[in-house]
């Protein structure tokens, strides 16, 4: 009868051990979901964060390229003012010529 009432105290401590695990995982358990919640939150808001930096670059490249073109305007105003003056110093010489033939 000793045996018997051995063996169910053992199986008391094995219970009350298998008790405590099962405890301890479940709040493992718990702090994995809360930290897997985290991260999802985290991941959530970084990819909104790239995706205004990908905006926020999108705009910078389209507002670079207006500024490129109206560049590009400039230089093309400014080379046809060159060749304006080039043509205007032409003229001028001729005219200076032309006005030297005549004797006063």
């Amino acid at each position: 009868m000793s045996e018997i009432v051995a063996g169910m105290n053992e199986q008391s401590v094995a219970s009350n051990e298998i008790m405590r695990a099962v405890t301890a995982l479940d709040q493992i358990a718990s702090e994995v979901r809360t930290a897997a919640k985290e991260i999802d939150s985290s991941t959530t808001s970084l990819s909104n964060g790239i995706d205004r930096v990908s905006n926020v670059s999108g705009e910078v490249t389209s507002e670079l390229q207006q500024i490129i073109t109206e560049v590009q305007a400039v230089n093309q105003g400014m080379a046809a003012m060159s060749d304006a003056g080039s043509e205007n110093e032409k003229n001028i010489l001729r005219l200076n010529s032309q006005v030297k033939r005549f004797v006063v």
